[in-house]
Parts: C-alpha cells; structure tokens; sequence
C-alpha cells in the first residue's frame, strides 16, 4: 500500500511532502522489521519505541510514524508526526488491511467474567448454523486449523487486523472476540466495527490500571461506540450497572438475566455439578430448552448471553440449542478433573476476582452435599483491594482453604497472603498456607473424602506460573491428575 494513503485519518500532519513508496509491512517492534517496512513508535509503559527508530531505519523501515517532536537519527529518512500513536496505529492497521471487521460479522464480548465461556458458545451455535467462524480470545486466537496461543485476550491492533484479515482470506464469515478494558481504554479496537456487542458484569477487578469502579465502567462502555449501524447491544440486566447503560445507550438493545426482568430469561428445572437444564423465554413465551453439561448458575446466564446474540442474529432456535449443547466443557472454567474413580470431586476453575470466586462457591455449596476444600492466591502487582474480599469469601463458603502462589510476579509471596488474610478470622482455623502452589494442590486433594469437592481457583487454563520475572510451567489439571496417580493414591 502507498504511505500516503496508508496514514490517512492517523491524525499525521502535512503528508504532501512524502515520497509515493510503497509499503510491505507495519511493526511496532523495530526488530521485526523488514526492508520496505513502517515502524510505529509507541510509548509503552516500560519502553518507548521512539528509542528504537535508528534500530528501525538500519534494518529497513521505509518511514516511522512518531508521536511528539524527536531528535531525528541521523539515518532516518521520512517521519511522520501524529499526537497519539496508539490511535494512529489503530487506523493504519485498518488502512493495511481494508478494514476486515467490516467484512465479517463480528461480536464483541465485554465484562469481567464470563468472556470465554460465551465466545465459545457463540462459535459453536455459528458453525451450526453454517457459519465458518473464528474466534480471538483469553485461551487462544483460532479459525480453522490454524491455532495460536494468546498472549493477552485481545490482542495489539496491528495483530488482531492481520488475524482478521487472514481469517476472511480462509473463507470466514464470522469472527467473536473477547474485548477486555486494556484493550478497549488503549484503542486496539479503535477501528473494529461490531455487529453485537455482549456486556457480561462489571465486578472488582484491574483497579491497579484503572483507578477506581467508575473508570472501569466507562473503558467498558467504549465497546459499544463501536457498533456497527444496525449493531445491537446484548446486556446481562442482572448486572447492577444494567439499568445505567440501558439509559446511556441509543442503539438497538435486548436484556438478558435469571434475577430480574429481562427480555430473554431462563427457568431453571435441574442445577447440580453434573450440568443444569432449563427452558428460555423471550418476552415471557417459550423458546426451547437447554440441557448443557456446564455447571453452575454463571454459565446458564452465559447460555443466555449466547441465545440473546443468536436470536437477534434471526438464526433458528434449534440451531441455537444445538449448538449450545454441542459445547460439553471450556478449558479452566469449573472443569472437571480425573479422580480416577475416587468418591470426590475436582474442579479447575479461573475465579481470580471476588465474585466471580463467590459464585462459584455458592453454586458448589448448593449441588454438593460434601466438604467444599478451596485452593486459591492472588496475582501479585495487581489490584491489592479484593485480596481481603477474596480471603473472606473463601473462608465464608469452604470448609477449608489452602492459600497459596498465584502469579506473584515481582511481589513478596508473603505480603500478599498476609493482605488475604487480613479478610480472614485466624480463630476459625479453617485454612493453611503453602506458598508452593503443587504443595498446596497435593494438601487439599489428601484432605478430600466422601463427596466432598476440591476446588482449585485462579489459573483455570493458564499452563504458566510467573514467579518474580521468571515463568515456569504449571498447570492446575495436570498437577491434580499427577498427584492423584501418584504413590499416596494408589495406596
């Protein structure tokens, strides 16, 4: 593509002066460049590309688009000033891939529980409905064969147009993707365009980022400035922040819940740990019923979430049911582990905020008629707040809770759990701690018997455990599956 029209509406100053070059590639990262490149210097919290522009130029950037006045390198050639270089990246990654959002039918999912669980679903009721379908998201980016791990939920504009585009080069039709609130206040879907946009819940949760309940609210909100002109808002009317955004908002717009009057709601017939069954209403008239293999009462409101986005899409009912039902577990999400026929059970479960930690709890302590044994942490450098929140619902609502590591990062193990525990009553006696997260998987699963039900929170799928700077593989289900075939078990 041409530079020229390549930068176009990137806020880029006088452009009349720029050469008519074209343009192979865009990066962000001056060692991935190429010859015939674009390099994009962005102010990253820890690094600023602008160092980076010599780098650049010597390995064969065309022309750097640069936010602010620079002292220029002495090899650089064509730079381009813009105000703000992340919105400008935004745009060009659009300009270079023909705004591919706008040739797909693409949902958005926003909320802070229950993104992955609903892209699954949508997927799955798309491909049913014979709609080729790819999916960006917090386990993986994948359409087709092609699968790539996610390093974050929604990936840098630059990435997510290119999955885009490759996408539609493979015959997809549609595209859903998790949206989270970095993505959304850092403009890297700036330029997607959304046929419907999900909003999940607002809860606890990124307050280190942003500040407070309110600002996390309104990163939230962006989503649906998105929206394409007929786009349609699909809104969990449980949600405390529902009756405010149905006010703020002009689009077209449908409600979903189990707790108060919504538009699309579920009646629930069968709730235990072996799945649930209930019947869908829209308007208060029967649509069909949902036998599903995923547990708890979160995931019949995301099933909800799921037939509120197909019914507005017009596809037919049984199709959505099918679909629906097609998905058995997601991965990290109360998924069952393997106890080799032993007379407890295990889950694997990513709650690492309060409430979603709460509903979990709740549900488990509904359908179980045992112990509930509870193994959690907290990220380190994240928001300190829902440490205390988390160490007292854990103790409210387990018999006993092992706490323990969750991706400490560069914080103290120790001050983390003494800021858990500050939520907690240390007369109850009702929990240990094992800063070594195997130890405490291993203390719990020992401490299991006759049905009752361990549940390990915090890391669902991740396979990852960041430890100060360093990563080391840890997987939750694979750890409980090793211990349980293990010398103590085969007693």
């Amino acid at each position: 593509m041409k530079l020229r029209k390549l930068i176009e509406g990137s806020g880029a100053g006088r452009i009349a002066h720029l050469p008519e070059i074209d343009i192979k590639a865009v990066s962000t990262n001056s060692k991935a460049i190429k010859k015939g490149s674009l390099f994009v210097a962005i102010k990253g919290f820890k690094m600023d590309g602008r160092n980076f522009l010599k780098e650049a130029f010597l390995h064969g950037a065309e022309a750097a688009v640069v936010q602010g006045k620079i002292k220029k390198p002495g090899n650089s050639r064509n730079i381009i000033t813009v105000r703000d270089a992340r919105k400008a990246v935004s745009v060009i990654a659009k300009n270079f891939y023909k705004s591919p959002s706008e040739r797909l039918k693409t949902v958005g999912i926003t909320g802070t529980n229950g993104k992955t669980t609903i892209a699954l679903l949508v997927e799955s009721m798309l491909r049913g409905c014979g709609v080729p379908c790819g999916i960006i998201g917090t386990i993986e980016y994948r359409f087709g064969r092609d699968r790539i791990s996610a390093e974050r939920t929604t990936p840098d504009a630059l990435l997510l147009n290119s999955l885009l585009d490759r996408m539609l080069k493979q015959k997809a039709e549609a595209v859903v993707m998790e949206v989270s609130s970095h993505a959304l206040c850092q403009g890297r879907v700036d330029n997607i365009f959304f046929d419907a946009a999900i909003f999940t819940n607002l809860t606890r949760e990124h307050l280190d980022y942003h500040g407070n309940i309110e600002n996390y609210f309104k990163s939230k909100m962006r989503i649906f400035r998105r929206l394409k002109k007929n786009g349609i808002a699909i809104i969990n009317a449980d949600d405390k922040k529902a009756v405010r955004m149905e006010k703020i908002l002009k689009c077209k717009k449908i409600t979903y819940g189990l707790k108060k009057r919504a538009a699309l709601t579920g009646i629930v017939k069968k709730l235990d740990v072996n799945g649930s069954s209930f019947d869908v209403r829209l308007r208060k008239k029967y649509v069909f019923s949902i036998d599903t293999k995923l547990v708890g009462l979160h995931n019949i409101s995301n099933i909800l979430a799921a037939s509120a986005l197909g019914l507005s899409f017009g596809l037919d009912p049984l199709s959505i049911k099918e679909g629906i039902e097609r998905v058995k577990a997601v991965r990290g999400r109360l998924e069952p582990v393997g106890t080799g026929g032993r007379d407890f059970s295990v889950f694997v479960d990513y709650a690492h905020t309060h409430d979603a930690l709460e509903n979990v709890l709740k549900f488990l302590n509904h359908a179980g008629t045992g112990k509930i044994i509870t193994v959690f942490g907290c990220g380190g450098e994240r928001d300190r707040g829902k440490r205390p929140l988390m160490g007292r619902i854990a103790q409210d609502l387990s018999d006993f809770s092992v706490i323990t590591n969750d991706n400490p990062r560069g914080e103290s193990p120790e001050k983390i759990v003494r800021e858990i525990e500050k939520g907690m009553d240390r007369k109850k006696r009702n929990y240990t701690v094992a800063l070594n997260r195997k130890k405490a998987i291993e203390i719990a699963l020992k401490k299991a018997g006759k049905d009752d039900i361990v549940l390990l929170a915090g890391k669902g799928h991740e396979t990852e455990q960041v430890l100060r700077r360093r990563k080391i593989f840890f997987n939750d289900k694979k750890t409980a599956e090793d211990i349980l075939a293990g010398p103590y078990f085969r007693k």
